[in-house]
């Protein structure tokens, strides 16, 4: 079976091929699942027997010597399948089972190893049969379809008796296609499981990606949330007057603008606090701050959410009114005044115009000259009052 001849150099190239792809995909792509890592470098056994033949062919000995390769292998498929391939024992057993190929090749030089060959290379056959139904049993568990490396052990299990029944060219022509069949099953076992592997590790990277985009998309957004809410804080914060804490003038001129643009009606509200500038002269303007902030304060407290404050100059104030009419507004302007010349310890008037949209203008500027003259008719009328001025036309 094993002479020079075109079978055995057929024989020679498939296990040398098959097992040297197998060794170095294995090699190349190490993976983490144990028995495959040690699965691998099993058939390292037939490459280097098949090495050393091509090396010193001693065809006497080959047979021998290629069917104990092939023992090395399918011991090594039992001993992965049926003990943790982490353990001590199955590691052990591996690595004496490397060095069969090299006892072997050793004892072939011995003067009676010739005598020896006939019955070694029968209980080496039948050996490889009595192992292969146990490797086929624990192959299968957990498969519920015929896996590669079953079909791998099944060729090699057909193989055996074909080596025993005669050296004819028939048995030859079949014994190489069962042979070459068995080990194109265990490289596609081993490239299908190697592949798969690959693909996880893709599968997980992408996840891991996906999971890492996802977080700085997150990251991203949170902090342009913070940037834009610091942001408009910071506009909240230029729009107000550091004094009184309400809008400043141009603010409060950005909500006017805003109530024309809507075209809903309104009312604003010209305040002044009378002898101001008097205040300031005799009490100093440490105090005129203080009332300035006070009167401040009290506008707010009378007027509604949707309503805006704003200092519009140094004494004067601006309310907005939405969706308010001028009676309503003036009730507001005189509550504004009421708490106003109530505060204790102060001698504080407010002196108010009116002014309505669209009735007395349809720009900021006309009305605020509206309500600027109802604040100059208050004056007119000795003050602490609230005018308005169509009131008079």
């Amino acid at each position: 079976m094993f002479q020079n001849g075109l079978a055995g150099q057929i024989l020679f190239l498939l296990i040398t091929g098959f097992s040297l792809l197998i060794v170095v995909i294995n090699h190349l792509f190490n993976r983490e699942d144990g028995s495959l890592r040690w699965a691998g470098p099993l058939f390292l056994s037939p490459l280097l027997v098949f090495i050393f033949l091509y090396l010193y062919p001693p065809y006497a000995t080959a047979e021998a010597l290629f069917i104990s390769a092939q023992t090395v292998v399918i011991l090594g498929f039992l001993v992965i399948f049926s003990v943790p391939s982490k353990g001590f024992p199955a590691r052990t057993f591996i690595l004496a089972a490397y060095l069969m190929p090299f006892i072997l090749i050793a004892l072939s030089w011995l003067p009676y190893w010739k005598t020896l060959l006939p019955g070694l290379n029968r209980f080496l056959l039948y050996l490889n049969m009595v192992l292969l139904i146990p490797a086929l049993f624990q192959s299968r568990k957990g498969c519920k379809n015929l896996s590669a490396l079953t079909l791998g052990l099944l060729f090699l299990l057909g193989a055996q008796p074909i080596a025993l029944q005669g050296d004819s060219l028939s048995n030859r022509i079949i014994y190489v296609v069962l042979q070459g069949l068995s080990l194109g099953s265990f490289f596609l076992y081993f490239y299908h499981n190697i592949k798969n592997d690959l693909d996880n590790r893709v599968k997980e990277a992408n996840r891991r990606l996906a999971e890492w985009e996802k977080s700085v998309k997150y990251e991203v957004l949170k902090r342009t949330i913070d940037f834009e809410h610091t942001h408009q804080r910071l506009l909240d914060i230029n729009k107000l007057d550091s004094l009184t804490k309400c809008y400043n003038k141009n603010a409060i001129m950005d909500e006017i603008e805003k109530l024309l643009q809507s075209q809903q009606n309104f009312t604003i509200l010209m305040v002044d606090v009378d002898y101001f500038k008097e205040i300031n002269d005799t009490l100093g303007h440490l105090v005129g701050d203080q009332i300035l902030a006070q009167v401040s304060a009290v506008i707010h407290q009378s007027i509604r959410a949707v309503d805006s404050i704003g200092r519009y100059g140094g004494d004067e104030f601006m309310v907005t009114l939405p969706r308010t009419g001028v009676r309503d507004a003036i009730y507001v302007a005189e509550r504004i005044r009421q708490k106003t010349a109530a505060l204790p310890d102060l001698d504080i008037t407010l002196s108010i115009g009116v002014a309505s949209y669209p009735e007395d203008g349809d720009s900021a500027v006309n009305l605020i000259e509206f309500a600027d003259r109802g604040l100059y008719l208050s004056k007119q009328r000795g003050r602490n009052t609230v005018s308005y001025a169509a009131e008079i036309q």
